[in-house]
This record gives structure tokens, C-alpha cells and sequence, in this order.
């Protein structure tokens, strides 16, 4: 397949905003990860955190 010229033309371009797509793409997959490394242990932590609530 021939790439036509418009397309080389903004080729830097597109490849600037493919890198900011994927540096934002990956602070975003960094920061859910570190959201659900935190979120899952208290998620987890929290019908004992109830119970010993409760319990009092």
C-alpha cells in the first residue's frame, strides 16, 4: 500500500500525538492500578473492619 503524501506530511505530528495518547494512557493504567492496589485491601479489610465495628 502506497502512504500518500498528506499522510508523510503530518506524520510528525501524528506521532506527537500518539505519544502524548500513550504517555496519558499509561499515567491513567498507573494510576487505576495503583487505585485498585489500594482500594482492594480495604474493600477486602472491610466486613472485619464491620464486624469488629459491630462488635463494639
Amino acid at each position: 500500500m502506497a502512504i500518500p503524501d498528506t499522510l508523510v506530511q503530518q506524520g510528525s505530528l501524528d506521532t506527537l500525538a500518539t505519544q502524548e495518547l500513550v504517555t496519558s494512557l499509561v499515567t491513567l493504567v498507573l494510576l487505576a492500578t495503583l487505585v485498585l492496589l489500594v482500594l482492594l485491601p480495604l474493600v477486602a479489610s472491610a466486613p472485619t473492619v464491620l464486624q469488629v465495628l459491630s462488635q463494639q
